[in-house]
């Protein structure tokens, strides 16, 4: 019983261990295609990241699985995996779907009380992202540069990801997520925010009905 009991632990073990390998190849390789190492349909080796990773092929594959199943990757004819091929007509579809999704979710919203402390996270972002609007007037400059629309996209993110977890729908969450990584890895890049960019989103209040405008 005793020795049942220590594999039965070995096994918990090994399952977490792969599990965290899973998730640890999972965001690599999700970073290699928002950052454009991967790109569009180049193939994807099982063997290079079991070796970059340091660990076995098999949460390797179950980590493209995943990805498979949210449309970043598909299976290759000659076997294997490569990265997803977007056309200019699934850019406009995903695009399309964000924005229905968007201001279904701020509509909603708009027509339900706010917690303060929700007000309160809302208006944080809001204030950041007026940060880079200010930064613009200072240096008299035209559109963000590189660092800083890093910094604007990842407050950008979490504004919008604030937004739909707030309409609490957790299908619309998932669908939404998954939408914006796809746009991210395969849209064309965006280049710097203009200041009109930045005055759009700095202006939306939680203390206004102007959150049930499109946010952009």
């Amino acid at each position: 019983m005793y020795a049942v009991r220590m594999n039965r632990k070995a096994r918990s073990r090994q399952g977490g261990a792969d599990l965290s390998i899973r998730v640890r190849a999972y965001l690599h390789i999700q970073q290699l295609l928002l950052s454009g190492k991967l790109e569009a349909g180049s193939s994807v080796s099982e063997q290079m990241l079991a070796k970059d990773l340091g660990s076995s092929r098999t949460p390797i594959r179950e980590a493209m699985n995943q990805l498979a199943a949210e449309g970043l990757l598909k299976p290759s004819p000659n076997g294997g995996m490569i990265v997803t091929q977007l056309g200019r007509e699934d850019i406009i579809e995903l695009y399309e779907l964000r924005e229905a999704l968007e201001v279904y979710a701020v509509g909603k919203i708009a027509r339900m009380p706010l917690r303060p402390v929700d007000r309160d996270r809302l208006q944080v972002l809001i204030d950041e992202i007026s940060v880079f609007r200010k930064e613009l007037e200072k240096s008299k400059k035209e559109a963000l540069d590189d660092a800083q629309m890093n910094r604007f996209l990842n407050c950008d993110l979490g504004f919008h990801a604030l937004l739909m977890s707030l309409a609490f729908n957790s299908r619309m969450q998932k669908s939404m997520s998954e939408t914006r990584l796809l746009i991210s890895a395969f849209a064309i890049r965006r280049s710097g925010h203009s200041k009109e960019n930045t005055r759009r989103h700095s202006e939306i209040s939680p203390e206004h009905s102007e959150c049930d405008r499109q946010t952009g």
